[in-house]
């Protein structure tokens, strides 16, 4: 998949099926970025001593072998940077553990092109950025505070505000001092980000008003493809392809689904959107 999204020779790509294959090309190469897949194949996790503390709940334990990776890998390859794909980006779980595990950065699926070379190139930046091998500082001691403010840039008010106050509860004094000098930049992002979306929450509303699809939405979830089966009297079997809003509900912490109608897909702004997120033209089927 990402040699059809990224033809750009500044890149070459080594690819891993599973954790224990990802770890044998690691130690071939040399790589500077890795892209992992929380999910990922793996023979067996029983042995692994790094299993323990990278995600201690009971319902996540099918979705470890990703985040093992990350940190085996941060242990032996010191500037590793790496950035997880996930399909669960408003899961405060993953998002936490996965920043302590040692990931630099998360992506979202569905993957356009232009958003996964932003991805890459953000990880770049941050492995040209790292601390040289030689400093004496400990990167474990910088994990909460570097998790409270990518977490601020991830989540949405509702997920990361208790989850913030439990991080900052165990910072450090030259830590909390450090957060305490960047609490002035830090309100003028979050005022500015209020801005943005009260001014699409209020374009909506007007949209709304014409009989037009929401867009806020569409930019906060995903798009997923169902296929529907229409069978006629004479037993003539069509089979149709609609689209589907996938976004997070705040009241079960589980997702809600909506479908698109097909009228709305014909409304460039709704119908740009909808493209980006599947990273691909829509299809005479939806139409």
């Amino acid at each position: 998949m990402f040699k059809r999204q990224i033809s750009d020779r500044r890149y070459q790509f080594g690819f891993a099926r599973s954790r224990t294959e990802a770890l044998e090309r690691l130690e071939e190469d040399d790589y500077h970025i890795q892209l992992v897949d929380i999910v990922m194949p793996d023979d067996d996790l029983s042995s692994v001593s790094e299993l323990d503390d990278v995600m201690p709940e009971e319902k996540y334990l099918t979705s470890k072998s990703g985040l093992v990776l990350i940190k085996q890998a941060k242990r032996k390859y010191l500037n590793l940077t790496s950035g997880i794909v996930t399909g669960y980006c408003s899961d405060i779980n993953y998002l936490k553990y996965g920043y302590e595990a040692g990931a630099s950065g998360f992506i979202g699926k569905p993957i356009d092109r232009e958003k996964l070379i932003q991805f890459i190139e953000k990880l770049r930046f941050s492995a040209k950025s790292r601390l040289p091998k030689t400093s004496n500082e400990n990167p474990e001691k910088k994990i909460r505070y570097n998790t409270v403010f990518k977490l601020v840039r991830e989540l949405n008010s509702e997920l990361n505000y208790k989850l913030t106050i439990e991080n900052i509860k165990r910072f450090e004094l030259n830590q909390f001092e450090e957060l305490r000098k960047n609490l002035p930049v830090l309100e003028a992002q979050v005022r500015e980000e209020q801005k943005r979306r009260e001014f699409l929450i209020q374009r909506d509303v007007e949209r709304e008003k014409q009989g037009k699809f929401p867009l806020l939405p569409l930019m906060d979830g995903a798009i997923d493809t169902r296929p529907h089966k229409y069978k006629s009297k004479d037993g003539e079997i069509t089979f149709y392809r609609y689209l589907y809003l996938r976004s997070r509900n705040p009241l079960t912490g589980g997702y809600s689904y909506c479908p698109i109608p097909k009228e709305h897909l014909s409304d460039p702004d709704v119908r740009k959107i909808v493209e980006e997120k599947l990273g691909q033209p829509l299809d005479s089927d939806f139409f």
